[in-house]
């Protein structure tokens, strides 16, 4: 049998889109309420990590990655054996 795996959960509070309510359902609209909710997001993951998230969040359009669906390898993408990726 494999050994078992510590699964951590952390469960914030809800994100206020109040501000979004009666807007169109337009493409600013969503990019800022997916913005809010990132920016939580990242504060969970930084409590749960006990770290400092970075300053700017990844992109993955500026390291030609596809944001959406399978990675393929690029440089300067995470590679699975722990290393940057292939060089």
């Amino acid at each position: 049998m494999f050994p078992r795996k510590t699964s951590r959960i952390l469960v914030g509070d809800p994100v206020d889109l109040s501000a979004f309510q009666g807007r169109p359902l337009d493409r600013a609209t969503l990019v800022e309420a997916t913005d809010i909710i990132m920016v939580a997001i990242t504060e969970l993951l930084a409590t749960l990590r006990g770290e400092e998230p970075p300053k700017e969040r990844w992109d993955p359009a500026a390291h030609n990655q596809s944001k959406h669906g399978r990675f393929q390898a690029t440089e300067g993408t995470a590679g699975t054996d722990g290393t940057d990726g292939p060089k």
